[in-house]
């Protein structure tokens, strides 16, 4: 409910201005562009690193680490996971968005499946292999598997479908609805590939040979 929060990936720091209401809010971005209007619009603690090269943070520094749609830019997303297990605190959570490779529909969609984008995404998950991720990445106490249930407006699906599928018919559509009052109506999207990983770093016990996790 509180404490120290790392956005990996924070973009233009949207996310972080929203968190910050409850938590202690930073974030690591690639772009120095976005970094800086972040800083600039916001002003949000946003530093131009990456989650997979050393982030500059001490170990055991975070209550949780969010990785929203960042893990399929990666080139080595278990490193990125071995960088978030060392920056974790004990029981600190991490939670990981991403699409299911492995699900119905990108298989109905084939080539044309819109998160096929190389080189923006590198890398794409089924469900059972974003668990193995995990289990190669650290001694992670658990992993759950939820729905990511997210809002869309009506221009914004049209626009999506637009960028995605590189029709600028899609895309007007969804500008021109942007300025009648469809515009403002919102709906509620479980999109049946998408899912977000929950991930826990395990307390620190002490034993016999020193300290240790479980």
């Amino acid at each position: 409910p509180s404490g120290r929060l790392l956005d990996a990936g924070a973009a233009y720091g949207t996310f972080l201005r929203l968190a910050n209401s409850h938590y202690e809010g930073m974030g690591i971005e690639v772009s120095q562009y976005a970094a800086s209007v972040a800083k600039k619009t916001f002003g949000i603690d946003i530093k131009v690193a990456s989650i997979e090269h050393s982030p500059p943070f001490p170990d055991d520094y975070f209550d949780g680490i969010v990785m929203w749609d960042i893990i399929e830019h990666l080139i080595n997303p278990v490193q990125a996971l071995k960088e978030v297990y060392r920056m974790l605190k004990p029981q600190g959570y991490v939670f990981v968005s991403t699409d299911d490779a492995n699900n119905w529909l990108p298989r109905l969609l084939g080539s044309k499946w819109w998160a096929l984008g190389a080189p923006l995404h590198l890398c794409h998950f089924s469900k059972q292999g974003m668990k193995s991720a995990f289990e190669r990445a650290g001694n992670y106490a658990q992993v759950d598997l939820v729905s990511d249930l997210r809002q869309y407006t009506i221009p914004e699906v049209f626009e999506h479908f637009g960028v995605s599928y590189r029709s600028s018919l899609l895309a007007k559509v969804g500008a021109s609805l942007g300025k009648t009052p469809l515009g403002s109506w919102v709906i509620n999207v479980k999109r049946p590939e998408q899912f977000v990983a929950i991930a826990r770093k395990p307390k620190r016990i002490s034993g016999k040979n020193g300290e240790g996790l479980s």
